[in-house]
C-alpha cells in the first residue's frame, strides 16, 4: 500500500484545516484486487462552541474485495464534539452513491444517510495499551432513494486491558454489529459484515466468512460478533511475546440467528520502539477451513 496527503492548516485565516488524502492498497495481494481512493476534508474549529468542529468531507473510492467490487461517492457534513479528554462524538448527514458488482450481479445504490459515533477512550497508550478500556459505538441510518432499500447499521467495539507483575498484560476485545430494516441484497456490501483476517479472526482468510453464500461466494451478513483475547509478555525492555485466540460469528439475519462461525489462534513477537511496538503474528485456524496467516504492523493488534 501507499498513501499521501496534502494539508493546509490555515485555509481562510481562522485555523481551518483542509486536507486531501490519497491511498492505493492491495498491490500484489492475493485477497481481492487493488483498492484506491481520495478524500477531501475541510475542518472548521470552534464551530458554535470552543469544543466543537464542523467537518465537510467528500470521498471517492474503488474497492476490490474478495466478495465484491464497488465504486462509491460519499459527501458528508457534520460536527465533532469534544465532551472531555476521553469522550468524543461525531455526527453527520450526507449522501452516498455506489455501483456494486458481486454474486447478485451489477447493482446501484443511492442513499441519504446519517453517521453518528461516540468514542470513549481511557487507554493509557494508544499503540501499546497496558491498562484502561476503549469503547466505540456507531449508527448509520440510511434512507434509500431511486429504488434502494432503507435501514440502519449499528456497531460497537469494546476493548479492555489489565497488567500484572509489571511485564504481563491481558487484553480482550468484543466486536458486534447488526443491519436492521434492509435485506442482504438491498444493503450495500460495505455495510454488511464479514469475518476473517487481521481485524477480526487471524488464521482465517480475509472475508472468508459471510452471512450467506450465493454462487459459491460469501455475500456478507446482517449481524456479526467477534471475540479476541491476548496475553502479552515483555521478555526484555525491547522484546515481547504474545499468545492470542480470535473468534468470529456472522449471521444472515439481524438477530444473530442461524449463522456460521470460525476461530483462529497463534503466537507473535513484539519489538518495542519509541513510536510503538512492531508487531509480527502468525496464526492458524482452530475451526473453519482457511489456512495460516502472517500479520505485520505497527502497534498492538487492538
Amino acid at each position: 500500500a501507499a498513501s499521501a496527503y496534502w494539508l493546509h492548516r490555515n485555509l481562510f485565516g481562522g485555523a481551518e484545516r483542509f486536507r486531501i488524502d490519497g491511498e492505493v492498497g492491495g498491490v500484489g495481494g492475493d485477497s481481492g484486487g487493488i483498492d484506491y481512493g481520495v478524500t477531501a476534508q475541510l475542518t472548521r474549529p470552534a464551530f458554535l462552541d470552543p469544543d466543537m468542529d464542523a467537518r465537510f468531507r467528500i470521498t471517492l473510492e474503488h474497492n476490490d474485495e474478495p466478495a465484491y467490487t464497488s465504486d462509491l461517492f460519499e459527501a458528508i457534513v457534520g460536527v465533532q464534539r469534544y465532551f472531555n479528554e476521553d469522550l468524543t462524538g461525531e455526527f453527520g448527514l450526507g449522501v452516498r452513491f455506489a455501483r456494486v458488482e458481486d454474486a447478485y450481479g451489477n447493482r446501484d445504490f443511492s442513499h441519504v444517510l446519517g453517521r453518528g459515533e461516540l468514542t470513549w477512550d481511557r487507554r493509557d497508550d494508544e499503540l501499546d495499551p497496558k491498562s484502561g478500556y476503549y469503547t466505540e459505538v456507531g449508527a448509520v441510518p440510511f434512507l434509500g432513494v431511486a429504488g434502494s432499500e432503507s435501514g440502519a447499521r449499528l456497531s460497537t467495539d469494546l476493548r479492555a486491558f489489565y497488567s500484572f507483575w509489571d511485564r504481563f498484560t491481558l487484553a480482550g476485545r468484543v466486536q458486534a454489529g447488526s443491519v436492521l430494516g434492509a435485506s442482504i441484497q438491498g444493503t450495500p456490501p460495505e455495510f454488511l459484515f464479514f469475518s476473517g483476517g487481521g481485524g477480526t479472526v487471524r488464521g482465517q482468510d480475509y472475508q472468508s466468512l459471510g452471512g450467506g453464500i450465493v454462487a459459491g461466494q460469501p455475500v456478507g451478513g446482517r449481524s456479526f460478533m467477534g471475540l479476541s483475547g491476548e496475553i502479552r509478555a515483555k521478555v526484555t525492555d525491547s522484546i515481547g511475546v504474545v499468545g492470542f485466540v480470535d473468534y468470529g460469528y456472522v449471521s444472515p439475519d439481524p438477530d444473530f440467528s442461524g449463522g456460521d462461525d470460525h476461530a483462529g489462534a497463534g503466537i507473535g513477537g513484539r519489538y518495542y520502539t519509541p513510536i510503538g511496538p512492531v508487531r509480527f503474528d502468525i496464526a492458524v485456524p482452530i475451526s473453519g477451513e482457511s489456512g495460516y496467516g502472517i500479520y505485520v504492523g505497527i502497534g498492538q493488534a487492538f
